[in-house]
């Protein structure tokens, strides 16, 4: 663990390195992306396109008339960002964890 200046530290304890900054882990080497290459494609294909087409589905599944089609889009969008962001979470905690284990 190093010290880094101008840095927070929680009760005097140094850090130990994290992705949010570019300290790194602490053994020089770089901090580690979330997403990236293929992975970081198919997260955005993923949390652009989910509610797009939970979107879609819901307004067509509405019914007839324009009120109808609207309230069923709006509430398909509204149903694809909590999935979307579910599965994000999910994937965050899975990718954290899998991090813990290679330290």
């Amino acid at each position: 663990m190093r010290e880094l200046p101008g840095h927070p530290t929680d009760a005097g304890t140094p850090c130990g390195g994290c992705t949010l900054c570019e300290a790194g882990p602490g053994d020089g080497t770089p901090p580690e992306a979330p997403y990236a290459g293929w992975r970081l494609v198919g997260a955005a294909a993923w949390f652009f396109l989910v509610p797009l087409a939970l979107a879609i589905a819901g307004s067509l599944l509405a019914g007839p008339g324009d009120a109808a089609r609207w309230f069923g889009g709006v509430l398909g969008l509204a149903a694809g960002m909590l999935l979307a962001a579910a599965l994000g979470r999910r994937a965050s905690r899975r990718e954290a964890q899998e991090r813990e284990t290679r330290l």
